[in-house]
């Protein structure tokens, strides 16, 4: 085997390595991220009761007559997460902010809300178990 065929299937080891070795190597606050994203975007596009299924039981109905309603007259323009930090007085839960620019088709007058989060990780999932304004106009 010449040098260059030496160093393509030294390329391809490699490259079967990290894939192989990296793909299920996401640590718990990635898989936070992803999972308050995945939240947060089907909130924004309306799908309330898909958006139900990353709430914890003990609140899913008390979050869906909560949200009853907006499917008709709020909208979500955008919304950003602004940080994520683990809860001091609860063990496996983290306080994600999310800040929400939002509008009543009714009214047209774009308001902004921040949202604190709390998320917590039962049986290998995390899930949405509190979710208070914190700052500007309740939705």
């Amino acid at each position: 085997m010449t040098g260059i065929g030496k160093w393509c299937l030294g390329v391809v080891a490699l490259a079967i390595l990290i894939a192989t070795g990296c793909a299920g190597a996401y640590s718990m606050e990635d898989r936070l991220d992803l999972r308050v994203d995945q939240f947060n975007d089907t909130v924004r596009w309306g799908r309330y009761f898909t958006a139900a299924n990353f709430v914890h039981a003990d609140i899913r109905e008390e979050w869906l007559a909560d949200h009853r309603g907006w499917d008709r007259d709020v909208r979500i323009a955008e919304y950003e997460v602004i940080d994520s930090t683990p809860d001091l007085e609860a063990s496996n839960t983290y306080v994600v902010r999310v800040v929400i620019s939002w509008y009543r088709m009714s009214e047209g007058m774009v308001q902004t809300t921040m949202l604190a989060q709390r998320w917590r990780r039962e049986e290998r999932t995390w899930q949405l178990v509190s979710e208070e304004v914190e700052e500007g106009t309740p939705l």
